[in-house]
Order: structure tokens, then sequence, then C-alpha cells
């Protein structure tokens, strides 16, 4: 590639999670306040953000695995940059009016040829952005990004992608442009400390020294030139592309066969299914500064003075200086990244703010930080045995006596508040001062452990059974720590209980009407959980004719679940479901009065009929299920070739358990571009990366509550 000719695509403006990814990987935690290391690996390992800016919000800069830092490269007129939008290029960046919409901290290029003159394209990258896309205070956001974009691939063939970030097992998912197009953004939606967990954090790659021209002077390249790399973390310095036919029978780019890293064919594969290059444009400016956070300053005030406390945070070795209203200018002592500023106030009224700078940066990097007391719960304690909750807290500021207060509670008289008649303790307190300090702590229990409840019997409701029938008494509606369950008959026909010692013994209802009645009496695990007895009766019904009903007709859409209901049945001891006609289904719980079964993906009803047997004889009862099929719309269709980008929006009539798929061309045989719900309104929208339409091409849309639409013209622009 000649210099100027950046390869910038398919650089976004913005991520877009799934909206533009096949692949988005959320990352694992936020930015705190000071330097954050990812932890993942362990102590040792060095990666780490810096402190955010003063000047637009963003991380001074980030440290790789290997320990190298890179801050952002801001400058729109110097090459070795690669900066987004601004109003104005020729005029100082300034936040946020004139200010790039993205900005990069690294970024590594690199393309070559596939099969019949396609490209493929590689873009790594540590990016700064905002979320909502404008530039909007607030709305910032870092993120690292891996991305393949490759063109005429053989559709639904897996390709491994080898990049100096490992190797990737990607399926193609079309034939033309953009057979794949892979995005794997890690650090959104959490801000600053989530882009440590992208593998682009392992290690930033850098110009080869081994390999003219030098990189220029603070910088890891050149991004408009093309050159070999060194420092992969999987020591893959190549970017290389394997699988059926990637480079065509006359390959541009064929993978060596020998020497370093050399690719072995597989079985069946030959020089046409592997294409490499060793050329990457990289971008990256070496950091030059250390940046400053401040995490609290704080006052204490006596009848003798005001001192002021300042914590902040920085990278070793930096020279931090405090200044303020009524303070002499102090540097602050350091131990590690951790910095203290330790200072008296000239006056007696402390001031609202102070700032801290590293004067060691050029520029110098300043924080300020207002100023507050600092306020000390001594005491959150809860009285179970009063119900009071007890709150003692102090001010740093002796003389000027702020009021404290807490938070839901009220305010604290010479430092105390006392609450009466709290039934419950909440699990932490907060105190915050007039003064502008606050403290959170945890609440202790004090008093007696609660009483556990004492156990109580429930046999279950009444009910009437058939003669014959097998009927389930059910206690386990019992409360309390019960350990027995003891069920005895005191009226009635005796019968045989099966599994007396447990919740839910059985027997069958005796041949003769009448009433029984069983006691069930529960004792808990300890004497003091003690006993409880209750009864139930059954009704054994006389014996009638049975008489079967199988419930109205349903309609129901394709897919849907379907619940059959007998229960109106009666002089039922037994039931069976069995199909009279419609297409096939299969019951589950055909034996019993509520089976169910998914509705097929048919347009003919199902009729089932239920036979239903008792002491006085067998009845039957027929029921139609008939399909609703789903009514779809599709009111947009939109591609955009720059972004590859699919927008596609519509409407469905059932809602319940209801996806959408969109295909590029016919239904069912056409290509798949995706499948996305339908929410509870009717409404579903498809707005993600997918295969580039050619003029005169359709869309068709299915549900899989059976709606189909074909035909649907497409918006190329």
């Amino acid at each position: 590639m000649a210099r100027g000719a950046l390869m910038r695509l398919p650089r976004a403006r913005r991520p877009r999670g799934a909206r533009t990814a096949l692949l988005a990987l959320l990352a694992l935690g936020a930015l705190g306040g000071g330097l954050v290391a990812t932890g993942a690996v362990g102590g040792s390992d060095p990666r780490a953000v810096g402190p955010t800016s003063s000047e637009d919000g963003y991380p001074t800069w980030y440290r790789d695995a290997t320990g190298v830092e890179l801050e952002r490269c801001l400058d729109p007129t110097n090459a070795l940059c690669i900066v987004g939008a601004v109003p104005d290029p020729t005029a100082p960046i300034s936040f946020p009016d004139n200010y790039p919409d993205e900005s990069f901290y690294y970024n590594l290029g690199s393309s070559m040829t596939t099969n019949g003159g396609g490209r493929a394209r590689l873009v790594v990258g540590l990016e700064s952005a905002f979320a909502n896309g404008g530039v909007v205070p607030g709305d910032q956001i870092t993120f690292g990004r891996v991305r393949y974009v490759i063109d005429n691939l053989q559709q639904g063939a897996d390709y491994l992608i080898t990049t100096p970030y490992g190797t990737d097992k990607v399926t193609s998912t079309g034939s033309g442009p953009r057979s794949i197009f892979f995005t794997e953004d890690v650090g959104v939606p959490n801000p600053f400390g989530g882009a440590l967990n992208s593998r682009v954090l392992q290690g930033f790659v850098k110009w080869d020294p081994a390999s003219a021209p030098a990189a220029p002077a603070g910088y890891l390249g050149d991004p408009t030139v093309d050159h070999t790399v060194t420092g992969s973390p999987t020591g893959t310095n190549y970017f290389r592309i394997v699988g059926p036919n990637a480079g065509g029978t006359a390959n541009a780019n064929p993978c060596p066969t020998t020497g370093p890293n050399a690719w072995v064919p597989g079985p069946g594969q030959t020089a046409a299914d592997c294409i490499q290059t060793t050329l990457f444009q990289v971008s990256g400016k070496l950091n030059t500064v250390g940046g400053v956070d401040v995490a609290r300053a704080t006052y204490s005030r006596t009848a003798a003075g005001i001192t002021l406390d300042a914590f902040a945070s920085s990278k070793t070795g930096q020279s931090l200086e405090l200044s303020g209203s009524g303070l002499f200018a102090t540097k602050l002592t350091a131990d590690g990244t951790s910095y203290l500023g330790h200072v008296a106030v000239d006056g007696t009224v402390p001031p609202a703010s102070v700032i801290v700078t590293n004067t060691g940066d050029n520029p110098q990097s300043k924080k300020t930080a207002a100023v507050t007391d600092r306020v000390d719960v001594t005491n959150a304690s809860y009285d179970s045995d009063a119900q009071t909750l007890t709150i003692e807290a102090a001010s740093s500021d002796k003389v000027g006596a702020p009021t404290l207060t807490a938070t839901g509670y009220g305010d604290l008289a010479a430092g105390k508040l006392v609450v009466p008649n709290v039934t419950a303790a909440p699990e932490h307190v907060t105190v915050t001062s007039t003064a502008g300090g606050s403290d959170t702590e945890p609440v202790t229990v004090t008093g007696g452990a609660f009483k556990p409840i004492q156990v109580q019997s429930f046999a279950g409701v009444d009910r009437t059974v058939q003669q014959g029938q097998l009927v389930t008494l059910d206690g386990s509606g019992s409360t309390g720590s019960v350990s027995t369950w003891v069920w005895t008959q005191t009226a009635g026909t005796p019968v045989t209980l099966a599994n007396p010692a447990t919740a839910t013994p059985s027997f069958t209802a005796p041949n003769g009407a009448g009433d029984l009645v069983f006691q069930l009496v529960v004792s808990g695990a300890t004497p003091a959980l003690g006993t409880s007895t209750s009864t139930v009766t059954i009704h054994v019904a006389a014996v009638t004719a049975p008489v079967a009903n199988a419930g109205p007709d349903q309609n129901v859409a394709q897919g849907a679940s379907v619940k059959l209901d007998g229960t109106a049945s009666t002089g039922a001891s037994t039931f069976a479901w069995s199909q009279v006609s419609g297409p096939a289904v299969t019951l589950t719980g055909a034996g019993t009065a509520t089976p169910s079964f998914p509705f097929p993906a048919s347009s003919t009803p199902v009729v089932l009929q239920l036979t239903v047997t008792g002491p006085g004889g067998t009845a039957t009862d027929t029921v139609k299920v008939s399909p609703v099929t789903d009514t779809l719309t599709a009111a947009k269709a939109r591609f955009d070739r720059a972004k590859a980008l699919w927008t596609v929006t519509g409407t469905a009539s059932v809602t319940t358990g209801n996806t959408v798929t969109i295909w590029l061309g016919a239904p069912n045989t056409g290509q798949k571009i995706g499948t996305v719900p339908v929410d509870s309104l009717g409404n579903w929208t498809y707005k993600a990366s997918g295969p580039t339409p050619s003029a005169g091409n359709t869309l068709s849309v299915t549900s899989s509550r059976g709606g189909q639409v074909t035909g649907v013209a497409i918006e190329i622009k």
C-alpha cells in the first residue's frame, strides 16, 4: 500500500453492539477512581488504564500486558494519527465543540487480495468514541476491536483467520462481497476499565526494527506505510486466512510452505486455500504523560486551625502538586501509584476546591476536586429486641458544626440518632454533612435471635372423588420445619393408605358412596416447634353415568403450546385422549385430564377425542384446535453499503413466542439474513450487518407462527 493510502475501512463511527457485530463480548468491569488493572491474570499483570483527563474525560493512557503505554493521537493534521471527523480540522482540538467523534490509542490494519479479486481486510484497534454517536460529555466510551471483512468466499464454509491476536474460526455467510463480516468489541458498554479485557491489550504490535525504515520517534509505526511487525502476543506476526478457495487459482497472496510459520496443507487442501501477508499499517503514540486522579479532598477544622488532606493517584515516579485558595503550593508524597497531600490552610475557612497538578506532564495534567468535611459513622446498630436503630457519626469540622443527616431517618443531634419502631434493620446507613462529606457503614444487629415458627398442619381441601378412583392426599401445604407426617383415617369405609408417613399418601376410593375423613398430625424437628393436627374430608360420589367434556374449541398460533382441559368431565376415574384427524401431533400426558402438545406448522385443524371411564361406564367428547395464521408486514427494508448494515422493520399479529426470519430471495431457500423476536406490541426490527444485495433483489420474511411476506423491495443506499 502506498503512502497516503491508509486503509481505514471498515472502521465504524461508534460501536453498535449486536447491531453491527456478529460477536460482541462485554467487558468484565468498569473503571473506578485512579489506576485500574485488569486482575484477570493475576496481580503481576501490568495492564492498566490511566487517570481520566480533565480536558475531555477520556483515560490519559492505556498500558498493555508487556508494559507498553499509549496515549491518544488527536492531531487531525498529523499523518501518524487516525482521527474521526472534526468540525474545523485547522483549529485546535477543543472539547466538546471542536472534537473528533472517534479517535485511537492504537490501530492496526492489513489487507490482501482474495479469490476473484476480492479483498480481505483486518482492523484491530483500541478506540475512544461516544456511546450515542455525537460528541456529548458523559457519553465517552473506549473499547478494543478485532474486525474481519472478507470477500468472495464459499458460503457456509469455515475459515481459520490468524492475526497477531490469535486464530478465530468463522463461518462465511455469503459468497460475494463481505462474505465474512466479523466484529469483536470488548469494553462496551462498561467504559474505560472494560477495554483491559480485550485481547488487543495482550500486546501492542509495532514496526519490526529489523526491517527499514525505522518507526517514527515516539510512535509504534506509520499508518500510511505497509511494514512488517513484531510483538504479537501469540507469536503470529502475520494475517492469514485458510479455507476453501480463499485465494483462488490465481492466488495473489499464497501462504509460505517453508521457513518460519510455514503453512502445512491439510488433507485435500491446495495452495488456493491459503492467503497470507506480513505487511501492516500501525498507528500508536507512545505515552509521555502520567495524568492524575483525585479520589477525595477533605478538611479537618478545630480551634487550632484547618488541615486539608488530598488523596490522588497516578503512575509511579510522578511529581504531583497541590494548590488552592488559602494554600501554599505543596508537593504530594508517594507510595507507588498512591499520592497524599497533607497541608495547613491559611485562614479560618476551608477552600471550596483544590487543584492537583502533575507538573512533570507536558502539557501539565490537572484535576480539580471539591473540598468537603470528612464524616465518620462510628455506630450503626439495630437492637432486634427493642426494635431501635442507633446511628452515631462525627464530622471532621469541629468548629463549623455542620448538620449531619442519616438518609431516610433524619438529622443527628449531638452526633447521635435513635430511631424507634424499626421492624427490620436496613443493610447499611448513610450519613451526609451540610459541608459535603458522607459516609456509609453496614448495620450490625444485636438482641435475641428470632424464634422459629411453630409447625402448622394442613391436610388439604375437601373434595369429591369417584368410586374406584386413585386418590392422593396432600399435606405438603403444612408450614414450619416439619420432620414427621402421620396420617390416620377417622371416619368412613376403611381404606388402606399407601405411604401414610409421607406428605402425600394415596388410596383407592371404595365401591360405595359416603364421606371419608383423614387426620394429619405433623411434628417439628425439635419439641420446641410443637405438633399440629388438621383433617380433610373426601366425598365419594354415588355411581352416575360419566359425562366427557373435552373443553371448548381453540384457535392458536402455529408452534404455540396447546393445553387441553377435560377437568369439567364428571363421573370420571380415568382419562384417555386420542387424535381423530389433522396433522399428527404428540400428546404429553395423554392419560391425564390436561394433556398438551405443540401445534404443528400446518393450516389444517387438529381434532382430538377424550374418553372418560368411571364406575358408571364410559363417555366421549371431541375438541377442535384450529390454527391462526400470523399476519406479517414489512414496512421498511434498507441496506447501507458503507456500513454493510441492514435495517428491516415490520409487524406481526402474533406476539407470544414469535420470531421473524429475513431471507434474501425466496423464503427458506434464499440466503438467511437474520432472525429477531416480535415484541409485545407486535413490532419487530432487524438492524445488523449481513450479505450485500444486488440491484433487483427482494426480501422474504417468515415467522415461527406461520406468517409470510415475499417480494419486499430493498432500498440500497
